[in-house]
C-alpha cells in the first residue's frame, strides 16, 4: 500500500499548479493500521476528518487530536492514544465534542471539569469520607464507643463500600450491605450501621462532595427490631437508687455522685452528658443546647435547665474552672467515662439491677403516668421530645425549640420530684 501524500497539517490549504485545491486524502483504518510512521520529521499530523487528525510521531507512537474553532481561533484537545482508542472511537468522540461546541461551550474546558470531577470522585471514596467523619468526632466519645463503630464499619460495610466513590453509592448498595448483617441474626448491629453510614454521608453533604443522602429511609428495607429496654429498677425502687445516689460521696468521689445526680435529672444519653462542653450551655436563658454530632439522631436538643441542675453544674465549675468539659476525664481531653458511673451504681448495689441509660425509661414512665386526677400532667409528644424520640413517617420538619414551654414545666417538675425523694430520703436517715 503506498503511503498517502498532502495528509500533513502544513500541506493542508496547498493549491496545485492550476490553482485549484488539492483533495485531502482522508485516512482509513487500515491505512491507520499498517502505515510506519514519519519520516525526517518529529511529528506529521495526517487528517481523519472533521476535525480529527491522527499525529505520528518519530518514535513510533500515535495519537488523536480534534482541531475545532472557537469565538474565531483555532483551538485542539487530545483524544487518546491509538490503537488503545480505535478509529471507530475516535470519531465518536468527535460527534460528542461536536455537541458540546454546539451548545456553545469549549470541549478543552469540558474535558478538564470531568477530568477534575473524576479525580476527586476517586479521593472521595465512602472509606476516606469514613475517616474524615470518625476523625472529626471520635475525640468526644468513650474509647470503648469509637472502636465499636470503626470495627463495625471495618467488618460490614469496608468489604463492599470501601473503595465505592460517595457520589455513586446507590441505595442497592446500602440494602445488600446492610441485609447481610440482618442475615447473621444481628438485627440491630444492622440499624446501628446504617445510622453511622447515614451520618457518614451527611458528612460529606455537609463538605460539599455529595448533593443527597441515599441512607435516609433505608430503614424500611429491614426487619424491625424490637429494641431490649436496658436494666432499670423498679418504680417502686427508684426512690431508694435516688437516696443512694446521694450518699455516694460517703464512699465515693462528689464529682461522680454530681454526674450520677446530673443524669438522673437531665435524663439524657450516657454521651451526651459526659461529653457536653461549658459553651454549649445558656445560664442566661436557662438552656442546655446538644449538638447534634454527639446526638444519636444527629439533631440538636434542647434541655432546659432546672434550678436544681444549674446549682449542680455551678459546683463542678468551681470544681474545675480551666476545663471545657463539665466532667472532664481524668486526662482532660475527654468527658468522664461512663464505666466511672457503672462503678459507682455498682458500688451502690445496684450494678445488675440499674444502667445509665436506664435512667431514661424510669423518667420516661413517670413523666407519662404523671397525673392530676384523671388529667395527665404532660403532652405525651413534649415527653418525647425531651426524651429525643423521634417518630417515622412523614412528619413536620424537625423544630428543637417544639413543645419548649411544656418541656421546661415538665424538667421543674421532674427536679422537684427527685429533690422532694431526696429529702424524705434525708429526714428517714
Amino acid at each position: 500500500m503506498s503511503k498517502p501524500n498532502l495528509t500533513d497539517l502544513q500541506a493542508e490549504n496547498a493549491s496545485g499548479p492550476d490553482g485549484q485545491r488539492i483533495k485531502k486524502h482522508i485516512l482509513t483504518d487500515p491505512e491507520i493500521r499498517n502505515f510506519t510512521g514519519p519520516i525526517g520529521k518529529k511529528i506529521k499530523k495526517y487528517h481523519v476528518g472533521d476535525g480529527l487528525y491522527l499525529w505520528c510521531m518519530k518514535e513510533g507512537g500515535r495519537c488523536w487530536r480534534f482541531r475545532y474553532y472557537l469565538d474565531g481561533k483555532e483551538r485542539g484537545m487530545a483524544l487518546g492514544t491509538y490503537p488503545k482508542v480505535s478509529l471507530a472511537d475516535a470519531r465518536k468522540a468527535v460527534e460528542k465534542q461536536r455537541e458540546i461546541l454546539k451548545a456553545g461551550t469549549d470541549p478543552a474546558v469540558e474535558k478538564r471539569k470531568a477530568k477534575q470531577t473524576d479525580k476527586l470522585a476517586k479521593e472521595d471514596t465512602f472509606e476516606a469520607l469514613a475517616k474524615e467523619w470518625y476523625d472529626s468526632r471520635s475525640h468526644t466519645w468513650s474509647s470503648k464507643y469509637a472502636a465499636d463503630e470503626w470495627t463495625r464499619l471495618e467488618q460490614h460495610a469496608f468489604p463492599n463500600l470501601r473503595k465505592l466513590p460517595v457520589s455513586q453509592i446507590q441505595p442497592l448498595d446500602l440494602i445488600a450491605v446492610l441485609r447481610k448483617v440482618q442475615a447473621t441474626g444481628a438485627t440491630s448491629s444492622a440499624f446501628r450501621l446504617l445510622s453511622t453510614i447515614r451520618q457518614i454521608l451527611d458528612f460529606a453533604i455537609n463538605s460539599g462532595r455529595l448533593a443527597h443522602n441515599v441512607a435516609i429511609g433505608r430503614e424500611g428495607a429491614l426487619k424491625v427490631h424490637k429494641p431490649k429496654n436496658r436494666a432499670h429498677v423498679s418504680l417502686t425502687e427508684f426512690p431508694d437508687l435516688v437516696k443512694a445516689i446521694a450518699t455516694y460521696d460517703q464512699i465515693g468521689t462528689r464529682e461522680v455522685m454530681l454526674a450520677l445526680q446530673l443524669i438522673t435529672l437531665v435524663f439524657t444519653r450516657a454521651n451526651e452528658l459526659l461529653q457536653a462542653e461549658w459553651t454549649e450551655f445558656d445560664f442566661d436563658k436557662l438552656l442546655w443546647e446538644i449538638p447534634a454530632s454527639r446526638m444519636k439522631m444527629e439533631k440538636t436538643l434542647l434541655v432546659p435547665l432546672a434550678p436544681q441542675v444549674v446549682a449542680i453544674l455551678k459546683e463542678l465549675k468551681a470544681m474545675h474552672p480551666d476545663s471545657k468539659f463539665i466532667l472532664p476525664g481524668r486526662d482532660g481531653k475527654k468527658g468522664l467515662s461512663i464505666n466511672a458511673l457503672l462503678g459507682a451504681l455498682d458500688s451502690l448495689g445496684y450494678g445488675k439491677k440499674q444502667t445509665v441509660h436506664g435512667f431514661r425509661h424510669i423518667a420516661s414512665t413517670i413523666l407519662n403516668e404523671a397525673r392530676n386526677g384523671d388529667e395527665r400532667l404532660f403532652d405525651g409528644d413534649a415527653v418525647e421530645a425531651q426524651l429525643a424520640h423521634t417518630s417515622g413517617g412523614t412528619r413536620g420538619v424537625y423544630n428543637k425549640a417544639k413543645y419548649l414551654p411544656e418541656r421546661r414545666k415538665i424538667m421543674g417538675w421532674w427536679a422537684d420530684y427527685l429533690d422532694e425523694i431526696a429529702r424524705k430520703g434525708a429526714v428517714d436517715n
